[in-house]
């Protein structure tokens, strides 16, 4: 048998957690498909594009997550105590994050969100409290969210995906009392946040269950005298610029379709989103069941170990990306859905689906202290390069090559992160200790 500290991904285990979240989907992801089905045949272009753009607004402030399960991942390994210094220390940040986040909101109401998302002044759709609402549920969610973050730290990604498989049922309720009250447009913005929020306080539950979690690990002061050299990490604020790098061209899309286009087109890049966000769950699933792989052998990879990986999470993310096509497809042919999406849109997504997939590895392997300031670097110049592309190309195709342009940088991420920064990774510091780090099954 090969050793747990061989270059292969632990497949079983991979397809364990993948094969969960397939079928919490069914509890989960198909009633969420339902909700924003009822929602985009309920709403005309203008409405529907006004609820789609207030919740956007998760996409953007979900950079701080990866960052924070990074730097609690990689704890682990560690120990004991430097596991629990990193909880407390990402629960105070998430707490400064939630209060800048929402100031921040607040702020721009002042100049008035309708006009900075290219919508008419007098529009009768109320940006301003849709927005300020949504950043409100996502400020707590980001706190209550390090539950998730510990069970996936700890190897224990099914409890997690467990968790959030009541998104779906709470958002399809939402919807359907909305409906059923005959509830002004604005009302649809609620369902969304609220049920994030209990699906946020289901993993905090499930996470303070385990022996070594209690509410004195999320709020005691960090312990100096312990793993000083690990305290004194920048990694997370390193990694909130990668991620931040990444998402910015993603949350952009909708705004920038509606600067440079019509609400139509931005009903139409809703519909093609949001009915790609079942997909986008299962590959991040995926990609959290590799952390505590790469926490452990990071130092044993190969440059063509690390490619390998890329072409294996590629092609479960094209297939992935195959049936998002097919069934979007009939479900525009059958009616199901309203604002349906041009070919080029569905064709656009589905490759960004398949570089989505493709990055998964290379972001988790240059997590560490001795790549991801160059790892931010390159982000940071994809990044600027795919906004530009976006701006220019932002009336074109109906949105289409919007997609395109954050399908190139995703790729470009994905093939240049471990060529250019696979020595220096080899080259930095000793790696783990693999019986420090907890396994799914304890």
């Amino acid at each position: 048998m090969p050793a747990r500290g061989s270059e292969a991904i632990r497949v079983r285990y991979l397809a364990s957690a993948a094969v969960t979240r397939a079928l919490t989907l069914v509890v989960s992801g198909i009633p969420t498909v339902l909700a924003w089905a009822i929602m985009s045949k309920r709403l005309d272009a203008t409405d529907f594009a006004g609820v789609s753009l207030a919740l956007s607004l998760p996409n953007l402030s979900s950079f701080i997550l990866p960052a924070m399960g990074a730097r609690i991942a990689n704890s682990v390994a560690v120990g004991r105590q430097a596991f629990e210094d990193a909880v407390s220390r990402s629960v105070r940040a998430c707490l400064v994050a939630g209060g800048v986040l929402v100031g921040v909101t607040v702020s721009l109401a002042l100049v008035g969100w309708s006009r900075l998302l290219g919508r008419p002044d007098r529009d009768p759709f109320p940006m301003n409290f849709a927005v300020i609402f949504v950043s409100c549920c996502i400020a707590l969610w980001i706190v209550l969210l390090i539950g998730e973050r510990i069970l996936i730290a700890r190897g224990e990604v099914t409890k997690r995906v467990l968790a959030n498989s009541v998104t779906g049922p709470t958002t399809l309720a939402g919807v359907l009392i909305v409906g059923a009250v005959h509830g002004p447009a604005w009302a649809y913005v609620l369902p969304v946040p609220c049920a994030m929020l209990l699906a946020a306080a289901c993993s905090l539950t499930l996470a303070l269950r385990s022996p070594d979690v209690t509410w004195r690990t999320l709020t005691s002061v960090s312990r100096r005298s312990s793993a000083s050299a690990y305290q004194r990490s920048s990694l997370t604020l390193w990694l909130m610029v990668v991620e931040a790098s990444i998402l910015l061209p993603i949350w952009l899309l909708r705004p920038v379709v509606s600067l440079r286009g019509t609400d139509a087109d931005v009903a139409s890049l809703s519909v093609a989103l949001q009915f790609a966000t079942p997909v986008f769950s299962v590959l991040s699933v995926i990609g959290q069941g590799l952390w505590p792989f790469y926490a452990r052998h990071r130092q044993s990879l190969r440059l063509r170990s690390v490619f390998r990986h890329i072409a294996t999470m590629a092609s479960v993310a094209a297939a992935l990306a195959a049936c998002y096509a097919v069934g979007l497809g009939l479900l525009f042919h059958w009616g199901l859905v309203g604002h349906s999406a041009s070919v080029g849109v569905i064709a656009a997504m589905a490759a960004y689906i398949v570089v989505r997939g493709a990055w998964e590895p290379p972001r988790i392997v240059f997590s560490t202290e001795a790549t991801v300031q160059r790892l931010a670097a390159l982000a940071v110049v994809v990044c600027v390069l795919a906004v530009g592309c976006m701006w220019v190309l932002g009336g074109v195709a109906h949105g289409a090559l919007v997609v395109g342009a954050v399908t190139a940088a995703f790729a470009a991420n994905a093939v240049l992160a471990p060529t250019l920064l696979m020595r220096r990774l080899t080259a930095g510091a000793e790696p783990y200790q693999v019986d420090d780090l907890p396994t799914a099954s304890s």
